[in-house]
């Protein structure tokens, strides 16, 4: 055997993608290495903002994509609770019963519609006020607002073949790729500060990081997952998943309110400027805690169809479950 062929034969083995667990590590590779991209990209595009936005458009973009962010359990989480029902269900081949669970998803999606929108347009025309924006800020911060909720409206419906693709325990297949989605986002916001169109600009922006990104992994479901589609559920099945998706935005509120409510209050009760400098310093510690819930989420899963299956390391890989084990 030659001298880079043993090392290559060990690469491809860990690689490959046979055995839970072994996705399970892939799948959490995947996540650290899109998570390890976002730090390259929050480093570079983050000093770029300040100095292209100014401390207060700056510390205004941090309250407005906290306080929209408060809205996302009025999507109705529905893509959460497929991903869920999915990894519960990697073993099952009846998948007119999952084409079926996707079409609750998008039911779930058209009943929130509404509501996210009219308390969206509700939150938009009042965050100048709240924030005690100047006069000549007032419009600007409602457009930025607007695109920031309408932004969360289709994230909610372009995130399905994402949570399809990880519910099915493949969201590993997107490695590589996604790390490219990333840096795209982050040029995306680079051209916005280099056209110097403000805040506005930096919600368009992300907002075409949102559909570039729902693009891709529409792809890589239809490429990855034959049965991917949607077909008309059963009332109990949407009830079902409906239930689901209210546990699910009652812990998304409880989380926005823990993660989120000093940003807000601080540029509510003192000024928007200071929030820049809090900001800053608070990026470290929040990096650390991201990282861990990434890796964690992203092997979730796996787990769950380890559950189902009842399928169990073999013995060759029973130091690899006990890293799994140790890291959920």
């Amino acid at each position: 055997m030659s001298t880079f062929a043993r090392p290559m034969k060990l690469i491809s083995g860990f690689l490959s993608d046979k055995g839970l667990t072994k996705k399970a590590y892939l799948n959490a590779l995947t996540v650290v290495l899109d998570y390890g991209a976002t730090l390259i990209v929050g480093f570079i595009i983050m000093p770029l903002m300040v100095a292209g936005l100014g401390n207060y458009l700056f510390g205004m973009w941090q309250v407005l994509v906290r306080m929209i962010g408060y809205l996302t359990p009025a999507s109705g989480r529905p893509g959460f609770a497929l991903k869920t029902t999915l990894a519960n269900q990697q073993a099952s081949i009846d998948y007119e019963q999952k084409r079926r669970y996707v079409g609750s998803t998008l039911v779930i999606w058209l009943l929130f519609l509404p509501f996210l929108i009219g308390i969206g347009g509700i939150v938009s025309w009042f965050a100048p006020y709240w924030v005690h924006a100047p006069i000549a800020y007032v419009w600007v911060v409602r457009v930025a607002a607007g695109l920031l909720v309408f932004n969360l409206v289709i994230d909610a419906l372009a995130s399905v073949p994402q949570v399809t693709l990880q519910g099915e325990n493949l969201g590993y297949k997107r490695m590589g790729m996604s790390v490219v989605l990333v840096f795209t986002g982050g040029g995306f916001t680079w051209l916005a500060l280099q056209l110097k169109t403000g805040i506005v600009g930096v919600a368009a922006a992300v907002f075409a990081s949102t559909i570039t990104t729902g693009l891709f992994y529409l792809w890589a479901v239809r490429n990855n997952v034959p049965w991917f589609g949607a077909e008309k559920p059963y009332p109990a099945e949407t009830r079902q998943m409906l239930g689901l998706s209210s546990w699910f935005m009652g812990w998304n509120l409880i989380m926005n309110l823990m993660t989120a409510s000093d940003v807000v209050v601080l540029g509510l009760l003192n000024s928007v400027e200071s929030v820049t400098s809090y900001t800053l310093t608070k990026y470290a510690p929040e990096t650390v805690v991201g990282l861990v819930a990434t890796i964690v989420f992203g092997i979730t899963p796996g787990l769950g169809g380890m559950i189902e299956t009842g399928d169990q390391p073999r013995p060759g890989e029973a130091a690899k479950g006990r890293i799994v084990e140790e890291i959920a």
